[in-house]
């Protein structure tokens, strides 16, 4: 069976076996903070549940990420459905970052933002405001 592929600019039918790994970035440009949202498509395991598969995503931004610092984890709906919320701090070369991501379906969903130092109040509305807006294709 073909799977179709929408995006804004077109729709796709790729044939029986392909997976959607797709990313997509949105930025704010610099003068506005550079806050940018990233939505990545991932594979989950067999049995897997959003609370194994948030554990393991913490497990591996744990490991990798410099000066890693949990700061929330909640479970959270989105569209009525069960999903994962952390928020977190770490250092890369150019100084402190801070993220969001929240996690959700059965095909893990990871929407993550992103921004030089500390969360602006008013990019936090906008990220809350964007996941709140989710409508899951059923």
């Amino acid at each position: 069976m073909d799977t179709e592929y929408r995006m804004n600019e077109a729709l796709l039918d790729f044939p029986a076996g392909f997976e959607d790994q797709s990313v997509n970035i949105f930025r704010l440009p610099a003068e506005r903070g550079g806050l940018a949202i990233v939505v990545v498509r991932d594979a989950t395991e067999i049995g897997d549940t959003v609370e194994s598969y948030a554990a393991r995503q913490l497990k591996n931004l744990s490991s990798s990420l410099a000066q890693f610092k949990l700061l929330n984890k909640a479970h959270c709906q989105v569209d009525h459905r069960s999903a994962m919320s952390f928020a977190f701090s770490w250092v890369n070369a150019e100084g402190p970052v801070c993220q969001r991501q929240v996690m959700f379906h059965g095909r893990a969903v990871v929407l993550t933002s992103t921004e030089p130092g500390q969360f602006q109040p008013e990019n936090e509305a906008i990220w809350r405001k964007l996941v709140a807006s989710i409508a899951i294709r059923r």
